[in-house]
């Protein structure tokens, strides 16, 4: 039988064993349910509970919730031990989310940035919209040296060009950075 079905013939009399035992559940498939929790499902509530308070509830210097604190924090309340790198896995189960601080300068200044984009970017946008990339409107100049060529990029006493005296006219009302 066993080489009818292309198995091992061991095989064959575990499957006639289970038959036997129990004709109509046996043969079902059984999921395979993988190494037990450690964590048992009161234990995960109170794990909860303790995330929610804070890091520096459980007496960290700050807010910050890593792996490894967690790891640290389920040794220490429940004597269980999870390599930080399964701690991963274990909040996903309770229905945490990774999430990154989102980091800003210590001399931010909100006021000040949000006047910049309600006076220069509109101005910014408007330069790169009309096909022009500000980051090199202000460098790229052509003048017109000796004989009435067209240079493109550096002006001065060794090029033959005159330095411009303003924007060219092809360039329109762009004029320095900041000013419309």
């Amino acid at each position: 039988m066993a080489r009818r079905v292309g198995s091992n013939p061991s095989s064959v009399m575990r499957w006639r064993d289970a038959r036997d035992r129990d004709p109509r559940q046996g043969l079902k498939p059984k999921p395979a349910t993988g190494r037990p929790a450690k964590l048992t499902p009161s234990q995960k509530k109170r794990l909860t509970k303790l995330l929610l308070k804070g890091a520096m509830a459980s007496g960290y210097r700050t807010e910050l919730w890593t792996t490894a604190r967690i790891a640290e924090i389920i040794n220490r309340n429940f004597g269980v031990t999870y390599h930080r790198d399964h701690v991963g896995r274990l909040l996903a189960s309770l229905g945490f989310s990774y999430q990154k601080p989102e980091r800003r300068a210590l001399g931010r200044d909100d006021k000040a940035i949000e006047e910049w984009k309600r006076k220069e970017w509109p101005w910014v946008k408007k330069r790169s919209a009309a096909g022009r990339p500000h980051s090199v409107c202000g460098r790229i100049r052509i003048f017109e040296g000796a004989a009435g060529q067209k240079h493109l990029g550096a002006y001065g006493a060794d090029t033959g060009c005159p330095p411009p005296s303003g924007p060219p006219a092809h360039l329109g009302d762009i004029g320095p950075v900041g000013q419309p």
